[in-house]
């Protein structure tokens, strides 16, 4: 049997993995995609030979497969033991093969409604402790977890618990919080709306030291829980690639072009190693240069694309990120067309950009020079573009620009319990 782990590339990471004997809260506000993080454990550990038991009052097992799918994880059926709360509350029967979940009154009789069918399992989830605290009150709640504290301590399970916080009370958050060994925040970033969500590892008694930043996530279908990277600012002077790089690398690509140019800007979706990311990209004519401080804000890395074949343009590329404002970001220079005639060496592109040696050169070359067309973008080589992808990535993990700051998010967290 694999290692019990989320199925989300970031937060396993950060978390190594979920060892046997431990509780594992995901408490996400009302608004945000916390569910998700259920769907994700549950595929994952299913596919990786993981005997799952999955608690639903939320919703039917019908409707939990249905979502998984639409999510784009897939769920081994026979490695997960459905315990329906759910259609035994509505007076109906459920055409999953589950085992009914009902007639509980207490914290006593549901816990040994669970603990009778765990048997044989490894992970036990929890869709959604809400629903309890609303059946059986705080107290009944509590005393719930305290005897799934000592089931799972005493045996060889885990548990993930999906809460969401309908507004509880402080006192009740700390003493859940008291009972389980790791909690992870989902929540939003809030402007009058939603406009971005994030994870945070606020709690975890296995490692030694606890982020003190969040991560920026996005629900795709399908794929489910991605790192977000909202905006990466692609730039260069005209014609040396940069639409030809962003529909190379992207899902998704749009371009505003009139006679084979950009005049507006390239927008790209990629999803690629556990993020989603979005590639916007700068015209290149001098007369759009007003536009460029614009289209540089709020962007946290750069791929300067240079036409390796014209290093007359390169003193145009320098200028394009002095105006854009994008000094100071961690950037990838990407040296196209380097296998063309009259192609200058990396060495010295490097040189008449006065970079640093820290700074990557990537070369980039067209998939099929049959292809390339003068007023057209050209689909560039994958080894290369993905090699920049890859540079500039490894760098804003480096630089932390893909996290969130804790105390900016958090203010109302009450850490005694750590």
């Amino acid at each position: 049997m694999d290692e019990l782990k989320f199925g989300i590339e970031r937060l396993d990471a950060i978390i190594k993995s979920i060892p046997f004997h431990r509780i594992v809260l995901i408490k996400g506000m009302p608004a945000v995609e916390s569910g998700v993080f259920g769907y994700q454990a549950v595929s994952y550990n299913s596919i990786h030979n993981v005997n799952v038991a999955l608690l639903l009052n939320r919703i039917s097992p019908e409707a939990f497969l249905e979502d998984s799918k639409e999510y784009g994880l897939p769920i081994t059926i026979n490695k997960v033991k459905f315990l329906d709360a759910f259609t035994p509350m509505l007076g109906i029967n459920s055409t999953i093969s589950s085992i009914p979940v009902k007639n509980v009154e207490s914290a006593d009789s549901l816990f040994n409604e669970i603990s009778k069918n765990l048997e044989g399992s490894s992970l036990f989830i929890l869709d959604n402790l809400s629903y309890i605290i609303d059946s059986l009150g705080e107290e009944g709640a509590l005393e719930f977890l305290s005897k799934l504290r000592a089931l799972v301590s005493q045996n060889d399970i885990s548990s993930l618990i999906l809460l969401t916080d309908w507004g509880y009370s402080d006192d009740l958050l700390n003493k859940i919080y008291a009972i389980v060994d790791s909690v992870v925040n989902v929540g939003g970033i809030e402007k009058r709306v939603i406009f971005g969500q994030y994870f945070a590892v606020v709690k975890c008694n296995w490692l030694p030291n606890i982020p003190s930043s969040g991560v920026l996530f996005k629900v795709v279908k399908p794929g489910g829980v991605k790192v977000y990277i909202p905006k990466i600012l692609v730039t260069g002077p005209a014609h040396a690639g940069k639409s030809s790089f962003i529909h190379s690398a992207c899902n998704v690509a749009y371009s505003a072009n009139a006679l084979g140019e950009t005049v507006a800007r390239d927008i790209g979706e990629l999803h690629y190693k556990g993020y989603v990311a979005y590639l916007h990209g700068t015209p290149g004519q001098e007369r759009f240069d007003p536009l460029l401080r614009i289209l540089g804000e709020e962007s946290i890395g750069v791929i300067l694309i240079v036409d390796s074949t014209q290093p007359e343009s390169f003193p145009r590329a320098l200028e394009m990120l002095r105006k854009s404002e994008a000094y100071g970001l961690p950037i990838v220079v990407v040296a196209n067309k380097s296998n063309l005639p009259g192609a200058v060496s990396l060495d010295k592109i490097r040189e008449a950009l006065h970079l640093s040696e820290d700074i990557p050169i990537i070369p980039t070359v067209a998939k099929d020079l049959s292809q390339v067309k003068p007023d057209s973008w050209t689909y560039l080589d994958e080894k290369g573009v993905f090699e920049a992808i890859d540079a500039l990535f490894s760098q804003l993990e480096q630089s932390g620009r893909l996290e969130v700051n804790l105390n900016n998010l958090n203010k109302n967290l009450n850490n005694s319990y750590e």
